[in-house]
């Protein structure tokens, strides 16, 4: 029971802020951009298949881009 009225109040803080951010034009424009890029994204998962992937296998990959980042952000030479 608890848990079913934490999620109330966690969907009732997220409605509230989109209403919040809805009242400003710039905030809602932003929004509404977020919202389609989001879905622009979800669409591609499902076409790649990569919206199988478990949450440990996408932290997995972020973790190896990270590093393999940080790994060539090292390499380079100071100017």
């Amino acid at each position: 029971m608890s848990e079913l009225v934490r999620e109330t109040f966690r969907r009732y803080q997220r409605d509230e802020e989109d209403r919040r951010m809805a009242t400003d034009p710039l905030r809602a424009m932003r929004l509404l951009e977020l919202k389609e890029k989001v879905e622009e994204l979800r669409k591609e998962t499902v076409k790649t298949g990569l919206s199988k992937l478990t949450d440990r296998q996408i932290n997995a990959e972020v973790e190896a881009y990270r590093r393999q980042k940080q790994k060539n952000k090292i390499k380079q030479p100071v100017r």
